[in-house]
């Protein structure tokens, strides 16, 4: 992947097919290979550019002199951005999510359009006064504060993957994919540090582009309660559910997310209802 240097921070990314650019930004724990099979759909059409953000891949890692902050996260996604030509399109899953809003809140009428599945950023929670959500990402964070400080990375990840993906989810993967996982944990303690304080919409008023909202018909109170309050603050943004599907929706439903995607960008139509 080729390499570029911003600010102090070399950012490793994917940069496949021409024309018009589409950046996505991926989730926690797994890194910009989330995206293969969506730019294998959309590389004949767009430029896809997917960096690794902090901590993933050749990227660098936070260094941990502060806690991250919601513009430190983002500063890598504007890197890559500044490689393309306007307007931008961005797709943003989970953490990715939370990213790509403020992204696409900095670069204003530059991002075109704007597609977010399950947006995570748990300090609108409190920035809205999603009491009962709130207390419960709380309880949350305040495990992975506990863990990281011990570096524990073994039973968060186990947290995080039972949380998000069913009670069992851990023990049910594969040895491998549980050393993956582990690997991948590190970084994720930052991201909290940088999503928990309390924010309003309002702070993401710079936000123009044409924007879905996708979530899974399974995903966790708090998610759902997320895009809630941005769908309440942005009622202009267009909400589609997928059935069956949970918050690693993009990972586990693929093939519906994608076709919505691919239709929000104008290539083909959604084959199936999701």
């Amino acid at each position: 992947m080729p390499l570029l240097n911003r600010n102090g921070h070399t950012v490793d990314y994917t940069d496949e097919g021409t024309g018009p650019a589409v950046v996505m930004l991926h989730g926690s724990f797994i890194g910009n290979r989330q995206w293969r099979r969506l730019i294998g759909e959309l590389s004949p059409h767009f430029r896809c550019l997917a960096p690794n953000l902090l901590g993933y891949g050749q990227t660098s890692p936070w260094p941990g002199r502060r806690r991250q902050t919601l513009d430190d996260a983002t500063a890598i996604a504007l890197a890559v951005c500044g490689l393309a030509d306007e307007p931008i399109r961005i797709v943003g899953h989970s953490w990715g999510g939370g990213v790509a809003l403020v992204t696409a809140h900095q670069l204003g009428p530059r991002v075109a359009e704007l597609v977010l599945y399950e947006p995570m950023i748990g300090g609108l929670l409190a920035g809205h006064q999603r009491d009962e959500a709130a207390q419960a990402i709380e309880g949350l964070y305040a495990a992975v504060r506990t863990h990281c400080d011990a570096r524990d990375w073994t039973t968060l990840a186990q947290i995080f993957t039972d949380y998000f993906n069913g009670e069992g989810s851990w023990h049910a993967l594969a040895p491998e994919r549980q050393r993956a996982m582990v690997d991948q944990t590190p970084p994720n303690c930052h991201e909290w540090d940088a999503g928990m304080p309390p924010i309003t919409a309002d702070r993401l008023r710079g936000i123009t582009a044409h924007t879905l909202v996708m979530r899974g018909s399974e995903t966790p109170f708090v998610l759902r309660e997320i895009t809630e309050v941005l769908l309440q603050a942005f009622p202009q943004w267009e909400l589609r559910e997928i059935a069956g599907a949970g918050h690693p929706g993009p990972l586990t439903h693929g093939g519906p997310v994608n076709d919505h995607i691919r239709q929000w960008f104008g290539v083909g139509a959604v084959a199936a209802k999701a």
